[in-house]
């Protein structure tokens, strides 16, 4: 069995066979991105992805109807990570598909079965990651762990929609699940993907393998440098920074933006970022001001769940589904702190930075 640890051998004859029947037998039990949307009453997967918690949310009292098909169970296992009865999933899921889910340790037997991991289709691939929710009974409950690995999710589809692909060598920085690497690698030359959390390059490794995609996955941060690749991507950590103690982190805006101000570029090199700033009053250029004369173009993204608009800070009133606040509490106090020091608006920016 596969254990979700960074020190798995994803090469073992069991598991690197269990990886490549994996997508046949999610497709032959009608997994893909139309069912899981279908299932679950997205209009299409980006919605569902984006807006994942309201469908596990809108979807609570339906489990007994999802879970009597396989696309049904599979959705309810893998996008709401619920559990199901032990009899239910050996007589709705196929016996291979079985054998592969519980070789790749993707679910835990007992009376229950309970999923380890989320699984995303999106373009035509299947991407592995940390469950997003846990279930008390029916109801999903958020996965609030730090150091969680995301499934694809609103900022990820934003970032895919803003970039395109240019040729040559890609770098995607903080890479996650591998989502932005693996859906852009046709349109590259060579894909590289890093982060600083071990677990997420062992998703990636195992996406790559899953989709039959060429890339290499390995621990690093921005900060070890960026020299010699042709097209640079990074989906920046991007929520407002708390007071509250271990909340902030190390990498806020400014943060991040002076060291790659910083950072050795190959010649013609491009880097994108997306990123949200907190705008100060009076100082609508303070992506310039972090960069310290280096050459770069900002674009505000159309993405108003990631924005704090000024009339908001104002009001005291966060916008309806905004996603950098947890609740009414913490959008209280992110207003308080964002008027106490003198911010105008949250914003979400692509920095383009040139070598």
């Amino acid at each position: 069995m596969i254990r979700w640890g960074a020190d798995v051998d994803i090469d073992s004859p069991d598991i690197a066979g269990a990886i490549a029947r994996l997508v046949p037998c999610l497709r032959e039990g009608g997994f893909d991105e139309r069912s899981a949307a279908r299932v679950l009453g997205a209009r299409d997967i980006d919605d569902l992805l984006r807006r994942s918690a309201l469908y596990a949310l809108g979807s609570y009292g339906r489990v007994a109807e999802l879970v009597r098909t396989s696309e049904g169970m599979l959705t309810h296992l893998f996008v709401r990570n619920g559990d199901v009865e032990r009899h239910q999933y050996t007589s709705v899921l196929g016996r291979d598909l079985r054998v592969i889910l519980e070789t790749l340790d993707m679910v835990e037997l007992g009376d229950r079965v309970r999923p380890t991991v989320s699984v995303s289709p999106h373009s035509g691939m299947y991407f592995l990651s940390d469950p997003l929710f846990s279930c008390v009974g029916e109801r999903p409950v958020m996965n609030l762990n730090p150091d969680l690995v995301m499934p694809p999710h609103a900022s990820s589809l934003v970032m895919r929609r803003e970039v395109s692909g240019r040729g040559g060598r890609l770098l995607d920085v903080g890479t996650g699940s591998g989502f932005l690497a693996l859906t852009m690698a046709a349109d590259h030359e060579s894909v590289t993907g890093i982060d600083i959390n071990p677990r997420a390059v062992l998703f990636a490794k195992v996406n790559a393998l899953v989709n039959g995609r060429a890339g290499d996955f390995r621990v690093a941060g921005f900060e070890d440098g960026l020299d010699g690749h042709d097209h640079v991507v990074f989906n920046a950590p991007g929520r407002p920074p708390r007071d509250r103690a271990g909340e902030s982190g190390p990498f806020t805006a400014e943060s991040i933006v002076r060291e790659l101000g910083r950072t050795r570029l190959k010649a013609g090199a491009l880097v994108q970022v997306l990123i949200i700033v907190p705008v100060p009053r009076g100082r609508p250029d303070i992506v310039a001001e972090w960069l310290d004369g280096r050459d770069h173009t900002v674009t505000e993204v159309d993405a108003p769940m990631f924005a704090i608009p000024a009339t908001a800070i104002v009001k005291g009133r966060i916008p309806a589904r905004c996603l950098l606040v947890d609740g009414p509490d913490d959008a209280g106090q992110v207003l308080r702190q964002l008027h106490g020091k003198g911010i105008d608006r949250v914003v979400p920016l692509l920095l383009s930075i040139r070598g």
